[in-house]
């Protein structure tokens, strides 16, 4: 069995905000000795501009992973990640609709809270499949 390692690090003031709205998680999937192991990292971009992109971007990571690490392994891949993206954004949706204070507004256009993410699976040191969705966000 090969094992696979990150060295992972990271630091980015940018901008006129003194704080950033990303979330990130690396998980193991499946069991160890199994063909199907492999590790999946996720990255959730807030949306800027919008309404509470850090919460966005952690339920983004969450929920994603929530339903990936259930389902898997699994013979219909597509599905399991467009159903994770599915759930992800509803638990978005949820969340707004719950609380008043994160439809935000910016420059009196409604700016509900969004992210942007990529969820990519490593297996046997290559990449075996990414997903890649532009905007997660309440409507």
């Amino acid at each position: 069995m090969s094992v696979l390692s990150f060295d992972i690090s990271g630091s980015q003031i940018d901008g006129a905000r003194d704080y950033q709205e990303d979330a990130f998680l690396i998980t193991h999937l499946g069991d160890a000795d199994a063909d199907s192991a492999g590790s999946m990292v996720i990255v959730a971009d807030g949306m800027g501009g919008h309404a509470a992109g850090n919460v966005a971007s952690n339920m983004a990571v969450q929920t994603f992973n929530r339903h990936l690490s259930k389902n898997f392994p699994n013979e219909n891949i597509s599905s399991v990640l467009y159903e994770a993206v599915l759930q992800a954004n509803g638990s978005i949706t949820a969340t707004v609709s719950e609380t008043a204070a994160l439809k935000g507004s910016v420059a009196g256009n409604s700016r509900h809270m969004g992210s942007a993410a990529r969820a990519s699976r490593t297996r046997r040191e290559r990449v075996s499949w990414s997903c890649n969705w532009r905007r997660l966000r309440s409507t």
